[in-house]
This record gives structure tokens, C-alpha cells and sequence, in this order.
């Protein structure tokens, strides 16, 4: 159905739980993003800033990706037994390719016209002059903002497992296992995967570790 066929009430008329959400969905994502400049910096012999200065030079997320997978390929070639490399670099790259559709998703709900219907009070987003669906039915719920949330978390803790193992605890997850792995909706948060720290509070610890280094350097 045309969006312009939809009776709707005004933005400040949505749900402030799906307001909530909506928030939720782009700070996840931004964790994310910024979580590749500690990737650079984790694969290669960059300090923090360095990386983050490196991440901020790249032009778009296609350029980001080429870059993570090609310090995460030379990281494990230079650090691990060849078929092992092999292995592992191939997971990583299936892992940044669900990054960025995850970002198309972000996209999608962040860079929408929301309103909610007068006749039903259904949530309605428009972009691009064409409704926002998920598989073809209407409405986009909390619900959908909910699941697209617990994916880009799902994607944090492998991101960190992978680059920062020491940083996540609970079980290994055997990845190949997860039915559909990288497809939109298949992931839920499981209780028993706990990320020991945030992306941004990562950036602390680390950036805090390197300045106390410094300091203790110019002591000397």
C-alpha cells in the first residue's frame, strides 16, 4: 500500500518505547563503527589514536571494511600456522560483511519518516517513498527494533572474541553451528555470552593504558 494512502498522526505521536529502541539501534551501531578503529589498532602495529585517526580518514563503510579485513589477514598470516590463518580470516570476513548490512538495516530505521496510523495506531516508516516492511508485512514493530538490537550486540561480542578474546568471557561459541549465521533476525542475545566490556569503555581502558605508559616514560 502507498504511504500516501496512510491517514497518520504526527512524529511526536510514536511510542516512547519505540523512541527508546530507535535510539538504542543507532548508539549500538555507532559502538560498532568505532569498534573498527580498535580493530585497526588491535591488528596492527598503530597506537589508538593512530587507528582512530585512520578509521576517520576512511571515506565509507565499504572502505573501512576492505581495511579491517586486510589487517585482520595479515594479523593471523603473521601470527599462526597458514591453514589456520586461512581459517580464521575467512570467518572475520564473513563476520564484516554482516556489518555492513547491518549498517543498510541501521540505515533503514535511522534515515525514516515515522508516524503512527490513526486507524489502528500501527507504526509506519517511509524512506524513500516506498514503507519500511519486515518480509513484506506491515507494520516495522518494537519488536523489529528489539531484534535489529540484539544482532548488532551478537555482533560486538564475535568482533571482540576474534580481535580481543580476553576481553569477553563465557563459553566459545562455535559459530558454524548457529543455523542461518549472518542473516537478518537469526541472532538473539544469549545469557551466556556476557561482553566484559563495552566498545566504548574499551576505548578507555586502552586509551588510559597507553597514556599511563607515556607518562610513566616521561618519568624516566
Amino acid at each position: 500500500m502507498p504511504s500516501d494512502n496512510l491517514e497518520l498522526r504526527e512524529l511526536l505521536n510514536l511510542p516512547p518505547e519505540f523512541l527508546q529502541a530507535l535510539g538504542s539501534v543507532i548508539a549500538h551501531f555507532e559502538q560498532s563503527y568505532g569498534l573498527m578503529g580498535l580493530t585497526i589498532a588491535r591488528t596492527t602495529h598503530l597506537s589508538y589514536e593512530e587507528a582512530m585517526g585512520k578509521l576517520h580518514q576512511l571515506r565509507d563503510r565499504d572502505t573501512v571494511k576492505k581495511q579491517v579485513k586486510a589487517d585482520y589477514r595479515a594479523a593471523v598470516s603473521r601470527d599462526l600456522p597458514a591453514e589456520t590463518a586461512r581459517r580464521k580470516a575467512d570467518e572475520f570476513d564473513q563476520l564484516i560483511d554482516h556489518w555492513k548490512e547491518l549498517g543498510g538495516r541501521r540505515d533503514d530505521v535511522g534515515h525514516c519518516f515515522w508516524s503512527v496510523s490513526k486507524l489502528d495506531g500501527a507504526i509506519a516508516g517511509t524512506r524513500k517513498g516506498k514503507l519500511l516492511t519486515t518480509d513484506g508485512a506491515m507494520p516495522y514493530s518494537i519488536a523489529d527494533l528489539k531484534e535489529l538490537i540484539a544482532d548488532l550486540q551478537q555482533f560486538i561480542i564475535h568482533l571482540n572474541r576474534m580481535t580481543a578474546p580476553e576481553l569477553v568471557r563465557g563459553p566459545e561459541t562455535d559459530l558454524n553451528r548457529i543455523p542461518s549465521r549472518f542473516k537478518p533476525g537469526s541472532y538473539r542475545t544469549s545469557p551466556a555470552i556476557v561482553v566484559e566490556t563495552t566498545a566504548a569503555a574499551t576505548f578507555s581502558v586502552e586509551y588510559g593504558l597507553e597514556q599511563l605508559a607515556s607518562a610513566n616514560v616521561r618519568k624516566k
